[in-house]
């Protein structure tokens, strides 16, 4: 009796500690994750890096970040961007040192799962300028998603008016 009670802590213990690198994979992909963000002020600025961005981007700009107002996506070809969806962001800086040129992929997100979550969607767009009211979002972090020339790309944007500076220094 005493060698079962040994076996089945031995058991528990060591099936408690095993390390998932799916569980940390799936967290660092997660759809609303917002690990930084670019926030520039219009088409022609230089964009000011906050934390280590998990977004993918190739054929769009996104700006002005952070506004209130309205969110301008340009295509940076003569693509056109067909759909557009717009993602709660959940806000975490634990992965700062994270690679995601090596994780993130133009498939790694399905249109399903992005209808699934998103927050406000627009489709059959097909322009190559869009501007979108933010005015009814509630302030904080968002994912756009962005369909363009048949990819997905994704920014992570900010909804709100905060003190620039305190909004900054809040990613050093």
């Amino acid at each position: 009796m005493k060698k079962i009670i040994i076996l089945y802590a031995f058991l528990f213990i060591f099936s408690c500690c095993s390390d998932d690198d799916s569980t940390i994979e799936n967290e660092v992909t997660s759809i609303n994750l917002v690990t930084g963000l670019d926030i520039r002020a219009d088409d022609f600025s230089t964009p000011l890096r906050l934390g280590n961005p998990n977004i993918l981007v190739e054929q769009t700009i996104v700006f002005p970040i952070p506004s209130s107002i309205a969110l301008t996506i340009h295509s940076l070809s003569s693509a056109e961007i067909s759909d557009i969806w717009i993602i709660k962001g959940d806000v975490q800086q634990s992965y700062q040192n994270s690679d995601f040129d090596a994780i993130l992929n133009n498939n790694l997100y399905s249109e399903v799962q992005l209808n699934n979550n998103s927050e406000e969607t627009f489709t059959n767009i097909n322009s190559s300028n869009i501007t979108i009211n933010l005015s009814d979002f509630e302030e904080g972090y968002y994912r756009a998603f962005i369909k363009i020339d048949g990819s997905i790309e994704w920014h992570n944007i900010y909804v709100g008016s905060p003190d620039i500076n305190a909004f900054i220094e809040s990613w050093n």
